[in-house]
């Protein structure tokens, strides 16, 4: 009964942006435990194969129609200098990304002989629609997620309170860290030419955590709210901006999509296995597609090949330089991490920018104008940085503080109360869900 009520409730919830798209979850879920079924049992590699397929051109079927269609129409347009047809406006399906991405891993397991096929429909629904994770991840994989649904789930006091702490700390990073410096980094990527080269930097980094703040917020959320329901999440964000080398910052920035793209495009296509020049490729080719993940724009390709080509030279440094890269020593390493985040926040300059004309802007109020006349409306983003990093970093030791204290466990009940009724009043949607 529990399952058919968080299915019922996952259904509701997706609806609640555009009732019809419910099908497409409803067909990926359908074709996806089918084709396991099918595959598992096949006879021949060349029908188990042919069910693969089946998979995976309905989920990238779904998924290239309503979120490259119009791109792509529009591409051939430019190139042919002249309309072909007039772009359909498709609304794009919130969360279609995570969902086809989810499923689809589920046949790819199956034909690995990672995972059985599951006997139940309604835990595989339950497992593709999973409502708190739904339309912004992370993304979960089968063979972790439907052995937990195969017993009931256990909800202690303890797990209630961590999880609803989790969701504290998510609202947090979404209301107050990237809300809150949201307006200014809008007004500033929407004309940078009007800003000095220092105020230009500022804006960047803002950036860098409201979007570090809005996307780990809804993760931590929806880790929250799982566990308040019984269920374990995977962790989607280690302290990213931390990382000490680009590959490092890949283990700990999206880590579901992080581990998906390694597993199931990178590993397919060859992976390391085939010398150094196809590794590159192949490295490549994995961060260009996972640009395109993210949406029908050619800055997110320049963003997923910046992110490339930057793996592949660091893979060269650290056979060139060993010791730099191996070096424990705190200022060494502090170096390393400088460089990595501002590699990182050069990155994000294509990644938000909504054109490349306007990238070029950015990079053009950074470095053209070394006026450091300031005016900063937006709030001051780096004590709030050093709050939540302290937060996170001492996160179990304030869960345990928290829980053994009465009063500290009534203030933090009573400012939840108050970010709930309140966040509506400056709260902007979640940047990912546009993903």
């Amino acid at each position: 009964m529990l399952k058919i009520m968080t299915l019922i409730a996952s259904y509701i919830f997706y609806s609640w942006a555009y009732p019809p798209y419910i099908l497409l979850l409803a067909v990926s879920t359908y074709v996806d435990f089918w084709c396991g079924r099918k595959l598992y049992f096949a006879e021949s590699s060349g029908k188990r194969k042919a069910y693969l397929v089946i998979s995976i051109l309905t989920n990238l079927g779904i998924l290239g129609f309503f979120k490259y269609f119009d791109f792509f129409i529009d591409q051939l347009e430019v190139i042919y200098g002249n309309e072909i047809m007039a772009t359909a406006g498709i609304m794009l399906p919130v969360g279609v990304s995570f969902y086809t991405f989810q499923s689809m891993s589920y046949t790819i397991d199956v034909y690995r002989k990672k995972i059985p096929y599951e006997k139940s429909f309604l835990d595989f629904a339950v497992y593709v629609s999973f409502f708190p994770q739904l339309v912004a991840g992370p993304i979960i994989f089968a063979r972790d997620f439907l052995k937990q649904l195969k017993s009931s789930p256990v909800t202690t006091w303890d797990t209630f309170y961590r999880g609803i702490l989790l969701v504290l700390f998510g609202y947090f990073l979404k209301t107050v860290i990237a809300d809150g410096v949201g307006n200014g980094v809008d007004a500033f990527f929407d004309c940078p030419s009007g800003f000095s080269s220092l105020e230009a930097l500022y804006y960047c980094y803002c950036y860098a955590f409201q979007i570090f703040g809005d996307f780990a917020g809804y993760s931590y959320i929806a880790i929250g709210i799982a566990r308040v329901l019984g269920y374990e999440l995977p962790k989607n964000f280690d302290y990213p901006y931390l990382a000490t080398s680009l590959t490092d910052f890949w283990h700990r920035w999206h880590i579901s999509l992080s581990t998906w793209l390694k597993e199931y495009l990178y590993f397919s296509i060859g992976g390391n296995r085939k010398g150094p020049a196809r590794t590159h490729l192949n490295l490549l080719v994995t961060m260009l597609l996972g640009g395109l993940w993210h949406g029908a724009s050619w800055n997110f390709v320049i963003w997923g090949g910046i992110h490339g080509s930057g793996l592949i030279v660091e893979k060269q440094m650290m056979k060139l330089f060993p010791a730099f890269y191996k070096s424990e020593n705190v200022l060494v390493k502090f170096v390393r991490l400088f460089i990595v985040f501002h590699f990182v926040l050069f990155a994000w300059i294509f990644f938000r920018s909504a054109t490349l004309a306007q990238a070029f802007k950015v990079l053009s109020a950074l470095f053209s104008s070394f006026s450091l006349n300031v005016t900063l409306e937006s709030k001051p983003i780096f004590v709030m940085i050093v709050v939540i990093y302290a937060l996170a970093v001492f996160r179990e030791k304030i869960y345990d503080f928290i829980l053994c204290n009465k009063l500290a466990y009534s203030l933090t009940i009573l400012l939840l109360t108050h970010m709930w009724l309140t966040m509506g009043a400056n709260s902007n949607a979640f940047i990912y869900f546009q993903f």
